[in-house]
């Protein structure tokens, strides 16, 4: 597929899930905040955190019947 292609596809719909003959692959690598599970949020960021000096936020939005665990 044309990359010009999946550029317009992708600014026009805002992600790449809907996106064209772009393999499932791609699709898989390139998902946005809203098609990842809070548990995949939480990992990334302990992965990403653990090479930075300093403070970083990150806003995870949890489904309501998320509980604490300890």
């Amino acid at each position: 597929m044309e990359t010009e292609k999946i550029i317009h596809q992708v600014l026009e719909r805002g992600n790449i899930k809907e996106a064209e003959d772009v393999p499932g692959e791609l699709k898989r690598l390139f998902a946005i905040a809203l098609e990842i599970s809070s548990e995949q949020h939480i990992w990334f960021q302990a992965a990403f955190q653990r090479h930075v000096g300093n403070l970083v936020f990150k806003t995870i939005s949890l489904p309501q019947e998320a509980t604490v665990r300890i």
